[in-house]
């Protein structure tokens, strides 16, 4: 049986969400208004702050670009999250993409920056789909 963590949010009093382990909605901006917003949506699994999973653009545009499925690595500390977008392709290397966001209070949305090094970047906003709970992880 899995003990959920019941540490505080730095700053709250609010115990830290178990993890952020389920299914997420997202939407994409450029910095640049030259490109339209995009969608797309991910499922996410964590243990001890490692985040591991999948990534799919919903954006026919983005999809004509690049490969629409990728995967997501990185790690979560308190309300901070950072993780790697890779596109999944055999044909092609794509840029990784990199992703800082914060937890907000209720453990429903991340939001931040996106960027790829000396390329392009944006912000994005991703909302929880469902909860999956510690034990059920």
């Amino acid at each position: 049986m899995n003990i959920p963590r019941t540490e505080l949010w730095p700053g709250g009093t609010e115990p830290a969400p178990a993890n952020l382990s389920g299914s997420w909605q997202g939407i994409f901006s450029y910095l640049t208004a030259k490109k339209a917003p995009g969608c797309f949506s991910a499922t996410i699994s964590e243990s001890d702050g490692r985040l591991a999973g999948e990534i799919h653009d919903e954006d026919g545009a983005v999809a004509a670009v690049r490969p629409s499925f990728a995967t997501l690595e990185g790690r979560r500390v308190g309300r901070d999250v950072r993780f790697l977008k890779r596109y999944v392709s055999e044909a092609k290397k794509y840029a990784v993409i990199q992703y800082l966001g914060e937890i907000n209070d209720g453990a429903t949305e991340i939001a931040g920056q996106w960027f790829v090094p000396g390329h392009s970047s944006g912000s994005f906003t991703m909302t929880r789909s469902k909860i999956i709970s510690a034990a059920g992880a």
